[in-house]
């Protein structure tokens, strides 16, 4: 059993050994031995402090004797101590295979390097005795399509490998392996721009500056007078302003945790590669600090890099440096550019096409390239095509296979010679052997598979060996195509056990030796880092290593032709597979990367010519990275996609206290929303939020008794632009019990979706209900109220204004918009309905732009089946539209809150649309409509005003529309169809039209529009136009001079239309009043004269002013009259009766 769970020979135990100190079972591993131990041997007791073998063999002797019924003869411990137990022999099927060295394919020319130790040469025959890697020579030959592809020389290399291997073994070659699982994500670090919180507390009492004396001095200046007391052996603050991560390395052990690390990088003008890794050395650092005591039980615990990437006086950083000792975020890096603050998202990328194939016979450059991941990625080249591989490493390879059980029999026994032999000791001296056979295995691969491969010992922390290493290799190949730079030490120990030398064990051969390439290679070599998400992240007990691949990283990022891999853990390979790493990373959560399959996505990387950084993971477990959205606390990485995670409080959240229903604070769900949003940007931070679909809310968030919340949102992509997100929370109950709920699921929407047709405006009787009657019929504090009034109910339809209230932190979807709908739809069903309701979902939300926070804005509300559709609009713009909003009813309304409407009834709607076109859509207008007279501009306004007619009657359902031809009437105005009245309007390059369906029986009705730019109009031109009572509400009104007197006018033309007059009659309507909405008009002459002949008239005015142009639109409505609306059968007098 013990030889099971620690991978010993039996040979090597001795009765004596202790469990922890010689053979390395740490009280875990030993629990679990105990406990495997006892279910197997049907023991009940637990076993008391046994320290070594022979202890463990007596209590189970004696358990077993007292619990067994077997006549088992008794073992004699003393005939068997240091005895040597061994396994019987086992027979390995590849034992007697011996297979030949390939023959030399035409390569390069040999090159002599008096570095290359033992190394076995390029045409020595290796035969493998029972080597699991070493596999038979394959039996491979492309076909003719491949051959076209391939050069003449590659060609005529095939043809002689084909006639070599019919007198050599026939072999096959390996199969590619499986596609990774979807769980594989790519994302790439992008700049996300991040809003500057403050938090108005100041939680530091003592700081450190280490740097610059000078600068030092300016900073300590500062916060010494803010009532920080400088400590430089246990502070509360440390800003780093070194330019050397040694040294940061150096202060950092000297003290246990602080409450912030802040370090200072300028990236301006860095340009120095030294300086590069030096900058990124100290980022990766600092990174990896904030974790480590932030695990060490000091959740206070936070690291900041905080990088210039413009360049700024000192004077300006300084300023920032202090500003960011106030920030409410807890990002770990910050970048300032210009006037710009931006964090660091990670942006969701397509895989590159897979299992492209080598059309040329690259000499490809392995750091590290005989063991572990890198030798892997070797291998993949190899199965390929043909290469020709330079292995660079410490461990040279051996000449002959390693018989273990050989070199185990003569190291134990000269360990025991010496006194020294314990099975830790014996592995000890057993690894480096194993590494050099590894290392020839993987030799043997690549040739067996046609490539060639020659080995190079070198030190990659040794700037001058490998820049004349590489010099050597340059000058007598002539080119390296790919250098891949995988060599590097990890040794996982907390900061306080590491020293100075530990640090540069880890630190040198990856970022120096990155160095050391980046100066030696060639420019157009393609160079590949192989980092690892330590230098991304950052991790606990990774100090050196994190700094290490982030100074990498930094390096290859500013070299244009290269590529820096963030990898997660690999399985079996590799440093997540020693000491027992890979299950202490499985069990966080993390999910491990197959060796073979990611490294054939690098290859495919690197042949679809990827650059930059990207991180290669699947499930991150519990390594979390702040969350950009400030209603999040922190992001997680989940096979799936991404998880958010909130503990919802009132402490923090102080606007759910707006938001009780019976006295129990509940998340809106428009906030829901929200939130949802920001989980699937987080998985594509460079993406933009459209909208949601298939929304619902299942049941609401409530935070009990005003006790926190955990909550948090699961977002996977099930389509491209499109993520399904779920919120959930979970509270501890009763007993230990847990209870996770899921309370709302979308589909958010991250690419452009077709928009519904916007919403008919509608008239019908004005019912006014100001704010505060609105909000007796709701629950909802100042932060919600987001209603001004209700200015019309129908049967069918409301309208209403609203307004932004300010929110603690910025928002992505316009959450307060889509509660602004829900509000108003809500206001519709009690009044018609008479029953109190709760938003249940909906079918769509287009979100378009958000609104001047300035300036109202209006909603139209249509009500189907009782079911919603709202748009939100600004002007004449659309911020947002919801479509089928549904409601769950919570009972009948309260008798005395019932709302009525003035008269006996709700009257019904007559809708209208407002249509603007920017540009003609030809395909749209009939021969007829297409004009040909004028100048280009007053074509361009013609046409466009014809399109927008057109689009104005398909959105209202007229199919048809683009065969109906606008003509005029006898009286000039537009005519189209007897159902439909029609106005249309032009204004800097722009059309205009206005629809009025004529909606049924007894009733009918005529529109007119008319669209201004604003301009200043002369005094004659206000004197000619405008009356003693107009200029007056000039003079008064809020509105300037230029405003008002372009808003009067425009009111005037779309009366003349409305009434069927044109411009003979506009002296003859007289604007009495003036809103910034809408207006009332006396008539007088010839227009009143039209007035008369109507059947209880009404008229209707809209205005609209923008900061170009004024909109006005008139309406008028009247009973049914035997003729079409104005077509009279008698011109009007010319001279009226008094």
């Amino acid at each position: 059993k013990i030889c099971e769970k620690t991978g010993y020979e039996r040979s090597d135990l001795d009765l004596d050994f202790e469990l922890e100190a010689d053979l390395g079972i740490d009280t875990v591993k030993q629990a679990e031995l105990f406990a495997e131990l006892k279910e197997e041997l049907n023991i009940d007791e637990e076993p008391e402090a046994l320290h070594n073998i022979e202890a463990l063999v007596l209590w189970l002797k004696q358990k077993t004797q007292d619990t067994s019924d077997d006549d088992s003869p008794e073992i004699n411990i003393s005939e068997h101590k240091n005895t040597e137990l061994r396994k019987p022999e086992t027979i390995n099927p590849l034992e007697k295979t011996s297979i030949e060295n390939k023959t030399e394919d035409q390569t390069p020319p040999s090159i002599k390097t008096e570095t290359s130790g033992n190394t076995p040469s390029e045409d020595s025959g290796v035969t493998p005795q029972h080597s699991v890697l070493t596999i038979p020579k394959p039996q491979w030959t492309p076909n003719r399509e491949m051959l076209k592809q391939l050069s003449p020389e590659l060609r005529i290399q095939t043809r002689k490998s084909r006639l070599r291997r019919k007198t050599k073994n026939s072999i096959v070659k390996p199969s590619l392996p499986a596609a990774l699982p979807p769980s594989i994500v790519l994302r790439k670090p992008v700049l996300v721009e991040q809003p500057f919180l403050f938090r108005p507390e100041f939680p530091f009492k003592s700081f450190s500056v280490i740097g610059p004396r000078d600068q030092a001095l300016e900073i300590n200046s500062f916060l010494t007078q803010r009532g920080l007391t400088e400590d430089r052996s246990a502070p509360d603050l440390v800003i780093d302003l070194e330019t050397d991560p040694i040294d940061s390395f150096s202060y950092a052990q000297q003290i246990s945790s602080v409450k912030l690390w802040l370090s200072v990088i300028d990236q301006s003008n860095l340009q120095n590669p030294e300086e590069i890794i030096h900058s990124g050395g100290r980022a990766g650092l600092c990174k990896a600090l904030g974790r480590e005591w932030k695990e060490l039980d000091n959740n206070e615990a936070q690291s900041k890099v905080l990088i210039f990437a413009s360049t700024y006086s000192w004077e300006q950083k300084k300023n920032i440096i202090i500003e960011e000792l106030f920030a409410a975020d807890r990002q770990i890096e910050i970048f300032r550019i210009q006037e710009n603050r931006y964090a660091v998202g990670l942006q969701k990328l397509a895989r590159p096409l897979e299992r492209q194939i080598l059309r040329t016979r690259p000499i490809i450059l392995l750091t590290g390239g005989t063991r572990g991941i890198t030798a892997e990625i070797a291998k993949a080249f190899a199965e390929r095509g043909p290469c020709y591989f330079l292995l660079l490493a410490q461990t040279p390879p051996r000449k002959e296979p390693l018989d273990e059980a050989a070199e185990r029999a003569v190291l134990r026994a000269k360990l025991k010679a010496e006194g020294t032999f314990t099975p830790i000791k014996l592995e000890q001296e057993l690894i480096p052997l194993r590494k050099a056979d590894e290392a020839r295995q993987t030799i043997e691969y690549l040739r067996n598979l046609g490539s060639k491969a020659r080995f190079f010992q070198v030190d990659l922390s040794d700037d001058e060996a490998v820049t004349s290493l590489i010099s050597q290799v340059l000058e007598h190949i002539g080119r390296i195509d790919i250098a891949i730079h995988g060599a590097g030490v990890e040794q996982s120990k907390r900061l306080s056990d590491k020293n100075l030398n530990d640090f540069l064990r880890v630190y040198a051969p990856k970022a120096r030796g990155a160095l050391a390439l980046h100066k030696a290679l060639p420019e157009d070599c393609f160079l590949v880092g192989m980092g690892s998400i330590a230098g991304r992240f950052g991790n606990s007990g990774q100090t050196d290593y994190s700094a290490a691949n982030e100074a990498m990283a930094q390096l290859l990022l500013r070299r244009s032709n290269s590529l820096h891999v963030d990898w997660s853990g690999w399985a079996d390979v590799g440093m997540a597979a020693q000491n027992n790493m890979s299950q202490i990373l499985t069990t966080k959560g993390i999910e491990l990367l197959p060796p073979r399959g990611t490294a054939h996505l690098l290859i495919d990387m690197i042949l679809a010519e990827r650059t930059g950084e990207i991180v290669v993971s699947g499930a991150l477990g519990d390594l979390d990275v702040p969350a950009h959205h400030a209603l999040f606390d922190r992001q997680l990485f989940t096979s799936e996609g991404v998880r958010l995670e909130r503990m919802l409080s009132l402490q923090k959240d102080p606007w759910l206290e707006d938001h009780r229903i019976d006295g129990v604070a509940v998340l809106p769900g428009a906030i829901g929303l929200e939130l949802m949003a920001a989980a699937a940007l987080a998985a594509e931070p460079e993406s933009k939020y459209y909208g949601a679909q298939i929304v619902t809310f299942h049941t609401p968030v409530k935070l009990y008794r005003d006790q926190q919340l955990l909550i948090w949102v699961e977002a996977k992509e099930i389509q491209e632009g499109l993520y399904h997100c779920e919120l959930y929370s979970g509270r501890n109950l009763i007993g230990d019990k847990h209870k996770e709920t899921l309370h709302f699921t979308a589909e958010i929407l991250i690419s452009e979706i077709e928009s519904p047709n916007d919403l008919p405006f509608f008239l019908g009787a004005d019912a006014v209900f100001k704010k505060e009657q609105i909000y007796q019929h709701y629950f909802h504090g100042p932060q919600f109220q987001v209603l001004n009034d209700i200015r019309q109910i129908t049967k069918e339809a409301l309208q209403a204004t609203g307004h932004l209230p300010e929110f603690p932190v910025p928002l992505y979807s316009g959450p307060l918009l889509l509660e602004a709908a829900f509000q108003a739809a809500g206001f519709h069903y009690m009044s018609i309905f008479e029953k109190s309701v709760l938003p249940a979902g909906f079918s769509l939300a287009d979100f378009i732009d958000y609104p001047d926070p300035q300036k109202p804005f209006e909603l139209w509300v249509w009500e189907k089946n009782k079911h919603y559709d709202v748009d939100v609009r600004q002007g004449q713009e659309v911020l947002l539209k919801v479509r089928g909003i549904r409601f769950a009813e919570q009972g009948p309304i309260d008798p005395e809150k019932k709302i009525s409407p003035s008269s006996g009834q709700w009257p019904s709607a007559h809708p209208y649309l407002i249509q603007s076109a920017d540009t003609p859509d030809i395909s749209l207008l009939q021969p007829s409509e297409i004009s040909s007279r004028g100048t280009e501009k007053r074509r361009w306004e013609y046409h466009s005003a014809r399109t927008a007619a057109k689009k104005a009657l398909l959105k209202l359902g007229f199919k048809e529309a683009a065969a109906l031809s606008i003509q005029k009437n006898e009286y000039g105005a537009p005519y189209i169809a007897p159902s439909v009245s029609l106005s249309l309007s032009h204004s800097n390059k722009k059309g205009w039209a206005a629809v009025l369906p004529q909606l049924q029986s007894g009733t009918c009705g005529n529109i007119g529009i008319d669209v201004e730019t604003i301009e200043m109009r002369s005094q004659a031109f206000l004197k000619e136009w405008f009356t003693e009572q107009e200029l007056f509400l000039m003079k008064s009104s809020l509105m300037d001079i230029s405003s008002c007197s372009t808003a009067l006018w425009s009111i005037k033309e779309a009366v003349s239309k409305a009434l069927g007059l044109g411009g003979s009659v506009l002296k003859e309507i007289e604007i009495t009043d003036l809103s910034p909405h809408d207006a009332r008009v006396n008539l007088s002459g010839q227009a009143l004269w039209f007035w008369s002949r109507l059947s209880n008239p009404q008229i209707h005015i809209k205005l609209n002013c923008e900061e170009e142009h004024t909109l006005a639109v008139a309406i008028i409505l009247c009973d049914d009259i035997s003729k079409s609306m104005f077509s009279f059968s008698q011109a009007a007098p010319t001279t009226l009766p008094a």
